[in-house]
């Protein structure tokens, strides 16, 4: 064999030695990012309802819209005419700090909207919401078992009446997002942000 001829055998099988480890590496690549990244899993100790959410749908009463995704990725639900309920399971009853994510459908001229809750047959003071997206705390007193939770609105309306170029013709009172209860060893700290919340609670 020449000189030649060896040289290019070396340089083929150094070649294909190369795009071996590339295609290795490439394989590998993911579970390498996975090793040294550290992800947003959702684990959780307490309650954490994403009410938009394909899952939530089982838990939802009357009340509630199809879900919808917002510009951020986070999946909300715009609740309908004048009430919305949804229950869940709690492992745990007492008194416990709940934390509620909403947006009041809002226009220009628009009145104040005020929640009127009702947990577990138990009114509680009403909620009245800032216009935007805002959480906001509430103290819910759970039953070990089945939660029932009621949402009363002061107002709602139609898009289409208030926007000439809308073609929504539903009867939209607030847009929720999240209802979530810390788990016992979380501190009950007023203004505290939910763990996967992109919003923070504003004055």
């Amino acid at each position: 064999m020449s000189s030649f001829s060896r040289l290019s055998v070396g340089i083929h099988l150094v070649l294909a030695v190369f795009v071996g480890c590339r295609e290795e590496s490439h394989r590998n690549a993911p579970d390498e990012l996975l090793a040294h990244t550290p992800l947003a899993h959702k684990q959780w100790g307490g309650i954490l309802l994403e009410l938009g959410s394909h899952s939530a749908r089982p838990l939802l009463g009357e009340g509630w819209s199809h879900g919808e995704t917002a510009a951020d990725g986070n999946t909300f639900r715009w609740a309908l005419d004048t009430r919305a309920s949804f229950h869940f399971d709690s492992d745990e009853g007492g008194k416990r700090l709940a934390w509620i994510e909403c947006e009041p459908f809002s226009y220009s001229g628009a009145p104040t909207q005020v929640l009127s809750l009702t947990v577990n047959g138990q009114n509680l003071p009403s909620l009245r919401l800032r216009e935007g997206r805002h959480r906001y705390p509430i103290e819910v007193p759970l039953v070990e078992g089945t939660n029932e939770v009621e949402i009363g609105f002061a107002y709602f309306d139609r898009p289409q009446d208030r926007d000439p170029s809308s073609q929504d013709g539903r009867r939209l009172a607030a847009a929720f997002y999240r209802f979530e209860i810390p788990p016992p060893d979380v501190p009950l700290v007023a203004g505290m942000p939910g763990p996967f919340s992109l919003v923070e609670p504003k004055d």
